[in-house]
């Protein structure tokens, strides 16, 4: 291996301390393509990932080790600097740390240990934006990166192989209602949206449960954003839940 390499946890820490909420992966993903630089690897950075490999391009199998830069915004709650990764004991604390850097960091490291060695085939890094929004940009890295055999995917699992993922469902629950001002609510025919859509929401609870997956266990329906609201004293048109 390249003196020049940091090791997997220098790297980790480097790439914790760029923040790269969704949408401003750049700084990260130039640090991905400087690493995989200094260490003479073929790496490529464009508008849809950082890819890596080694091994033949024409050759089969292709094994994709891929996971994605970008992390979620920090949130309230935090008790130091999300992005000034500390270890404390054997525990490096940091947004991303998890979810996904420490994947990012291992792959490229594991891509590193194969260079120069004789192999059968290719290894790739695919290393993508967006993965924590709807515009994540992997089936547009996957279409340039060529023929893929198998992929390992890196999120945390604790360290143990997942062999089946649930699918996802995104839903926009809306309720129509009567605008009009408070004070003047109970006079008539009148619909309040948002009453409508927490009658509606409360259904959702255990609605899909009798679905039970052998590996994957039951399926779930979970309201995770809601939105409403003209004014504090007019009742809105429509309701909405995510």
């Amino acid at each position: 291996m390249a003196s020049t390499w940091p090791t997997e946890v220098e790297f980790l820490r480097e790439l914790v301390a760029v923040p790269s909420i969704s949408g401003n992966e750049a700084p990260a993903a130039e640090l991905v393509e400087a690493t995989a630089g200094r260490l003479g690897l073929n790496v490529v950075r464009d508008e849809t990932s950082v890819r890596v490999e080694v091994g033949d391009q024409n050759a089969r199998p292709t094994l994709a080790l891929a996971t994605h830069l970008d992390v979620v915004p920090p949130g309230e709650g935090w008790t130091r600097d999300p992005f000034d990764p500390v270890i404390e004991g054997d525990l490096l604390y940091g947004r991303g740390s998890g979810d996904a850097k420490a994947s990012v960091a291992s792959m490229l490291h594991a891509i590193a240990d194969v260079a120069g060695k004789p192999i059968k085939g290719r290894l790739l890094g695919l290393f993508t934006y967006g993965e924590e929004t709807r515009d994540a940009t992997m089936p547009a890295a996957l279409a340039r990166a060529g023929r893929v055999d198998a992929a390992l995917v890196g999120e945390p699992t604790n360290l143990q192989f997942a062999i089946a993922q649930r699918g996802l469902m995104m839903v926009d629950l809306v309720a129509s209602g009567d605008q009009r001002h408070a004070g003047y609510a109970g006079e008539g025919q009148f619909t309040n949206a948002i009453t409508a859509l927490a009658h509606e929401i409360a259904k959702l609870d255990g609605i899909v449960a009798e679905r039970v997956h052998p590996v994957l266990g039951i399926t779930t329906v979970t309201p995770t954003m809601l939105e409403a609201g003209v004014s504090r004293n007019v009742t809105p048109p429509s309701a909405r839940v995510v």
